[in-house]
């Protein structure tokens, strides 16, 4: 595990560094979280809905993620 968060880590960077020659560089939020369930948000990680998504209220990942890319398949 620890390997594979360091490798993430050094992927950033390394395309951090190389974005910074671009105009635009794009912006990379990740999150760390600990015990969040795919479905502990109001943002399905799935094709569709599920009851725990209506559950849970979570406004700013919904800005985010209309926004965004969302990546479902880890």
């Amino acid at each position: 595990m620890f390997k594979k968060i360091i490798l993430l880590i050094v992927l950033l960077h390394v395309f951090a560094c190389q974005s910074l020659d671009s105009d635009s560089a794009p912006n990379i939020i990740l999150f760390f979280v600990d015990d969040l369930g795919w479905q502990d948000t109001s943002v399905p990680f799935w094709n569709k809905t599920t009851p725990l998504n209506e559950k849970y209220r979570t406004p700013n990942m919904e800005r985010l993620q209309a926004k965004g890319v969302k990546f479902t398949n880890a």
